[in-house]
């Protein structure tokens, strides 16, 4: 597959990120974080859009709709009902939620990165009824999270120092240990938003290298998917089957707004996301 099998779903935003599937809902949600935008397409709604006071880091589905990580703040977005907020201090010395994923318990796993993007300030934590255990520190920006398809491995991809680490979890305990680091300065760009397919492959957004890598389960490299932008900040798979592999970009220059949201089949398909529950 070329960036020419590419197909653009939509575009005109300035740091689209966080494509995630809804498995129960079959929608697809992406976020605007600069401008604060979270996009939902399919359903009874079509293409929908709800507006934030701040940059958002990452929409997570949810048992019944999706969580949005603000830039301090929790907020659980319902299909229907009362809009519930969550104050936080985990976004403390200049910080604020970045990337994230769900546990098969329900909980969230949230990075938090530095304003600045190169103090070692952020961390990931796991939440559970409002409260946050920190898993891993010393990250400039703690950004993509996902699973292996057993659940027993996770990823966590440190962009500044351009690592991607992998961790046994726990989800009864909601604990990791035993993290590996694996250097990815080899490859262009830096590591941002990442998923996994069914095979255990990770396929990481290279930011400001304009491609994907997918990465097997020993570390190696078997695979360089281009993308026609520079900034790649994520993907996830999507569609019914799973079977379609989403990219989102950025914009190229200030103001330009030519960030995206792209679609293809990569020939491989991708595991159904666990669901943030907020009684876990």
């Amino acid at each position: 597959m070329t960036a020419g099998d590419l197909e653009v779903v939509s575009t005109g935003f300035s740091l689209a990120e966080s494509p995630r599937w809804h498995p129960t809902l079959g929608v697809l949600s992406w976020i605007d974080i600069t401008t604060g935008a979270f996009w939902r397409q399919g359903g009874p709604n079509g293409t929908t859009s709800t507006s934030f006071d701040a940059p958002l880091g990452a929409a997570l589905p949810a048992v019944d709709g999706w969580l949005i990580a603000t830039g301090s703040r929790l907020v659980h977005l319902p299909v229907s009902g009362a809009v519930t907020t969550y104050a936080s201090a985990a976004t403390a010395n200049g910080t604020r939620f970045n990337d994230g994923t769900c546990d098969r318990r329900g909980r969230a796993l949230l990075g938090t990165m530095d304003l600045g993007f190169r103090a070692p300030v952020g961390a990931l934590s796991v939440w559970s009824k409002g409260r946050a255990r920190t898993l891993k520190r010393g990250m400039a920006i703690s950004n993509g999270v996902g699973w292996s398809p057993d659940g027993a491995g996770l990823y966590l991809a440190d962009t500044t120092a351009r690592v991607l680490w992998r961790a046994e979890y726990d989800h009864d305990a909601g604990a990791a240990r035993d993290w590996e680091p694996w250097d990815l300065r080899f490859l262009p760009g830096k590591p941002d938003g990442l998923c996994v397919d069914e095979e255990g492959a990770v396929w990481v957004a290279l930011w400001d290298g304009g491609a994907i890598a997918r990465i097997r389960p020993d570390g190696s490299v078997d695979r360089i998917l281009p993308v026609p932008a520079a900034f790649v900040s994520s993907c996830c798979f999507g569609g019914r089957d799973l079977d379609r592999l989403y990219i989102t970009t950025a914009e190229s220059a200030p103001q330009r707004r030519d960030g995206a949201l792209l679609v293809g089949e990569v020939g491989v398909r991708g595991c159904s996301p666990p669901l943030w529950d907020p009684r876990a």
